[in-house]
């Protein structure tokens, strides 16, 4: 049965040409996985930011007080499958990337099957406290 974890990329590249990259981007890949090991992307989010813009009022109190008012927010983008953006980072993760995204695979699948054996040992023994 498949399983989806989120996979967390920071600075990955969106240009590469030799050893110079460019257009770093951060961000999250949902990574569809099958337990034979086999993945896919299936959605991806870039780490955006809002400007904030405080009132006179917000300011004049926030100087009062000594305190900094945030400057701005972060909130995540979602990307539809057809944006270029998308396609180029679907590209990096399967291509240049791929060795990443596959280590995070095996490590999650490893941790299903270890949970999933200790789930069978944990009712192999309460079978043996049967009467």
């Amino acid at each position: 049965m498949p399983f989806v974890f989120a996979f967390r990329f920071d600075e990955l590249p969106l240009v590469q040409r030799g050893t110079l990259s460019a257009a770093d981007v951060n961000g999250t890949a949902e990574v569809v996985c099958h337990p034979g090991g086999g993945w896919r992307l299936r959605r991806v989010t870039l780490d955006g930011f809002r400007k904030l813009e405080p009132s006179s009022g917000e300011l004049v109190s926030a100087a009062r007080q000594g305190r900094a008012l945030p400057r701005f927010v972060r909130e995540q983008i979602e990307l539809d499958e057809d944006d270029p953006i998308f396609l180029r980072i679907h590209h990096q993760l399967t291509h240049p990337w791929h060795d990443h995204v596959d280590d995070e695979v095996m490590a999650h699948l490893a941790a299903l099957r270890r949970a999933s054996s200790d789930q069978r040992a944990d009712h192999r023994r309460k079978l043996k406290q049967l009467p």
